[in-house]
């Protein structure tokens, strides 16, 4: 089974190398391999610095001109995926959250054997209230869900900030509701950060139209041109070490 984990990333450094150490951690079954493509818009990496090894690899694309809208941005990558590397599962990653070791497992174990399909957590966890806590998690956290390459749905290109949930509406109607990855394996593996030095695009999903997007833009004016190299922060690192006794 391939497959292909969609991380777009914007001018946040940082968090991108610690989603991508928290990719290069992860456990797969046997007969899965995994590719990272890192979907960059911003200028924010000039290339990748480590060769990952087998079954998990990491790929840059670089685009010089800024999608309009980050539902663009997801389409555009299905597309160049799709036709370059043909998998069986897309799965998504914020780089700005953080991915626990079975996730990508949990996922390919979920969708396996069905053309069409997607799941989802029906529960993550989460840092909003300062400490990290579970959550429900019906429709909402699109940083959470994988789904067939075959499906028909696409990103609506809204400049709305409604543009997941309406992906994930498309799911439902062509696919069902979502498998939940806590039947396969009951064990949460996704948890949404909101508490980090890093800008954040919902702190301006109240913005009319297009807002919230600009804003980041705003945000980080001049390129960083940094480079790719996994690295986890202070507060993966200690999770990984404390909370879910990895290493």
């Amino acid at each position: 089974m391939k497959i292909a984990v969609i991380m777009p990333v914007y001018r946040r450094v940082a968090t991108a190398r610690n989603a991508t150490a928290c990719f290069l951690l992860q456990t797969l079954p046997a007969d899965c391999e995994a590719t990272l493509f890192v979907i960059d818009d911003g200028d924010t990496f000039d290339h990748i610095a480590f060769f990952p090894s087998p079954p998990r690899y990491v790929a840059l694309y670089r685009r010089a001109r800024r999608f309009s809208t980050l539902a663009g941005k997801y389409n555009a990558a299905m597309r160049e995926i799709l036709n370059d590397y043909h998998p069986d599962i897309f799965v998504l990653f914020d780089d700005d959250d953080v991915y626990l070791p079975w996730h990508l497992g949990v996922h390919a174990e979920t969708l396996r054997g069905r053309r069409k399909g997607w799941s989802k957590p029906s529960e993550i966890l989460t840092d909003y209230h300062g400490d990290i806590r579970p959550e429900k998690a019906d429709g909402r956290f699109h940083g959470s869900i994988a789904f067939t390459a075959h499906i028909e749905s696409r990103w609506d290109e809204t400049a709305g900030p409604d543009f997941d949930q309406r992906f994930m509406a498309a799911l439902q109607q062509e696919c069902g509701p979502p498998l939940d990855t806590l039947k396969t394996y009951p064990k949460h593996s996704y948890i949404f950060r909101w508490h980090t030095a890093h800008y954040h695009g919902q702190w301006w999903m109240d913005r009319p139209g297009n807002g919230w997007y600009e804003e980041a833009e705003k945000h980080v004016p001049d390129p960083p041109r940094a480079v790719l190299a996994p690295k986890f922060d202070e507060f993966t690192a200690k999770l990984l070490e404390l909370r879910h006794g990895c290493t």
